[in-house]
């Protein structure tokens, strides 16, 4: 969803249309702190997997350390979906423990296209029905 949203809000000239699945749109309340509160075990792994480039890469330890409240640092990573017009088809998942539930659910709430679906899949079963 951020990627795409970044994209849509530039409209591009020859962009008909949008497809975000599954993504995030807000960094800070949906990666490193979860409502405010600072993500203490995916967000660390998450930096181990990025955290090796080529070429120059982000800190975000430091990031998270410098900036642990909302401020223009985090709104700067924000995808701006207000201003997407752009005919969007977005895809949400109920399985994917909330990991990027919130951030296409709040994508597809702020795109300000007159042409917007949202479709989203999966269940959670009880754990009493996994074994049946």
């Amino acid at each position: 969803m951020l990627i795409s949203g970044r994209v849509a809000e530039l409209h591009p000239p020859h962009l008909g249309a949008i497809n975000p699945d599954e993504g995030y749109t807000d960094f800070y309340r949906e990666v490193c702190f979860h409502g405010g509160i600072p993500d203490t075990s995916f967000f660390p792994r998450m930096i181990q997997r990025w955290g090796s480039s080529t070429q120059e890469i982000e800190d975000l330890e430091t990031e998270v350390r410098i900036h642990p409240f909302f401020d223009a640092f985090w709104e700067s990573k924000r995808a701006q979906l207000e201003k997407v017009t752009c005919p969007a088809y977005v895809v949400a998942s109920w399985q994917d423990q909330g990991l990027h539930t919130r951030g296409t659910l709040e994508g597809w709430k702020k795109i300000q296209s007159k042409e917007k679906w949202l479709e989203c899949h999966g269940r959670k079963v009880p754990y009493s029905q996994e074994s049946d």
